[in-house]
């Protein structure tokens, strides 16, 4: 039955080609093709005796098969093919709780303004989604930086809670994280070095890349207690480096963050005072008991945080206190759902040189309306050994047509902001 159901399939289809042929197919191919497949599938069909029920049947099998085979086909390709910078995605965007709508935490939009930006820590007790929502963090300060530095300062990473699923840091590499004492004071001082280059820079008019330098410190509050060591002048040391950093460095796009399961921070050496210079988000458990607040700053609406904090159910979405600009307020935190693993550019990486060499050569072409097809055969001098297949395996087209389409949007936004353009001029 199989084999006959090919046949028919073969059938059906040399019918339909030669149907398509004779209609709409001009000259000799049309008028002799056409009629030569029709007659090439009536002979197939009479030799191996098919009804028309068989050769419809057929071609349905025929049609079908081959539709899933193609969506399982793009289906790997789009788990094969990972953009450089995923997005973060938030299923739920408000939280409805007893008809009370509050405004969500928007990682992503919260990162992308850098004037605003300031030091953050997460805090909450275990279990509470502190350590995910940390994770979510960093997934999108790489989305919105696609150059900076991040550090991940961890003092436990590779076990896991779950022994069935080791906990991972988006699968980032080796060189994303420092993992003893000496290298996280490192980090610190480090950070505290660029922010000084930076202003120095900037004092003697010489040009200031700032791009975001951004270290990560998990259980933060706990970490910095560690790091004292008892002596009184290297545990100051440490101590003013994070408050330069504090204050200076968001100017400098230079920023200290973390998450942490307490706000006391007795015997770190950090006082109010610098606890001040955080942004906070608070999640429920941690933030509803009053003694969690008395090192943070004061503010009129901690009553109605607590009280909004005491009653906020154990699953997401659930409400968070933020302290932002001295001001605090009740959000939502949303589900939110990230990779295990991110694909991200490396300092030095080759792709990524290669593109900026091809940049002017790429905005003449956008500029000239050329696709990023034409592109690629016409204007852009390859790499040696590099193949110009547009392949969805070949890394190169990938991020050249990623790039490309960017400075075309770039560039269409730019004109559409013109004065006098309409939509009509594009």
């Amino acid at each position: 039955m199989k084999t006959n159901l090919e046949t028919a399939a073969v059938v059906g289809l040399s019918w339909f080609a030669g149907t398509l042929a004779t209609s709409f197919v001009a000259g000799p191919i049309g008028w002799i093709g056409g009629p030569a497949l029709l007659a090439a599938g009536e002979f197939y069909r009479r030799k191996n005796r098919l009804g028309m029920g068989e050769v419809s049947l057929g071609v349905a099998q025929f049609t079908w098969h081959n539709a899933m085979a193609a969506s399982q086909v793009m289906s790997r390709e789009a788990e094969d093919v990972i953009p450089v910078y995923s997005n973060v995605v938030q299923r739920v965007t408000t939280l409805v709780d007893h008809g009370v709508q509050r405004p969500e935490v928007d990682l992503v939009q919260w990162v992308s303004d850098k004037g605003k930006l300031r030091s953050l820590i997460i805090a909450g007790l275990p279990g509470e989604g502190k350590t995910h929502t940390a994770k979510a963090l960093i997934h999108a300060l790489l989305q919105v930086f696609p150059e900076r530095y991040l550090k991940i300062c961890t003092l436990d990473r590779g076990l896991s809670h779950d022994d069935s699923a080791p906990e991972t840091w988006l699968g980032l590499g080796d060189d994303f994280f420092a993992e003893e004492m000496d290298s996280i004071r490192q980090e610190i001082e480090a950070a505290e070095a660029e922010m000084e280059q930076r202003y120095q820079d900037a004092k003697g008019g010489k040009e200031v890349n700032k791009y975001p330098y951004i270290v990560f410190i998990d259980e933060l509050v706990a970490t910095m207690g560690m790091l004292k060591t008892g002596n009184k002048q290297y545990d100051d040391a440490i101590d003013k480096t994070l408050k330069n950093l504090l204050v200076r460095g968001p100017k400098a796009r230079v920023w200290i963050m973390g998450a942490t399961q307490m706000l006391d921070c007795q015997g770190t050496g950090m006082n109010q005072a610098v606890l001040k210079l955080f942004e906070f988000l608070v999640f429920p458990q941690l933030g509803s008991s009053a003694t969690s607040w008395r090192n943070l700053p004061s503010v009129a609406e901690q009553a109605y945080i607590i009280q909004e904090l005491q009653g906020a159910p154990q699953r997401n979405p659930k409400p968070v206190a933020v302290l932002r600009g001295g001001r605090g307020s009740v959000m939502t935190m949303p589900r939110i759902d990230i990779p295990d693993h991110v694909a991200v550019i490396a300092p030095g990486d080759e792709i990524e040189q290669w593109l900026e060499s091809q940049a002017e050569v790429m905005s003449a072409a956008v500029a000239e309306g050329l696709s990023a097809s034409k592109t690629w055969d016409r204007r852009v001098d390859l790499p040696k050994g590099v193949s110009k297949s547009k392949l969805k395996t070949n890394d190169f087209w990938q991020r050249f047509r990623t790039r490309h389409a960017e400075m075309a949007d770039t560039q269409k936004g730019n004109r559409e902001s013109e004065p006098g353009r309409t939509d009509e001029d594009l």
